[in-house]
């Protein structure tokens, strides 16, 4: 596999994990609703995904946004 493929292959798989993460987020929400606490680290990019995730399902389903 030459360097160009190999590259590709890497961002595949990177966009994969991602969107898993993202998706977790999602589910997380449709589970428990806005009391769901987030399980990655706040300083971890997963973190960041996985919040956007549970937003966007929580967009869609117009809940409202937790406040503490």
């Amino acid at each position: 596999m030459d360097d160009t493929a190999k590259d590709l292959a890497a961002k595949i798989a990177a966009a994969e994990r991602e969107r898993t993460v993202w998706s977790e987020g999602r589910k997380a929400f449709r589970a428990g609703g806005i009391a769901v606490l987030n399980p990655h680290s706040p300083r971890s990019p997963d973190h960041t995904l996985w919040a956007e995730g549970f937003d966007a399902e929580r967009e869609a389903t117009k809940a409202p946004i937790w406040s503490e």
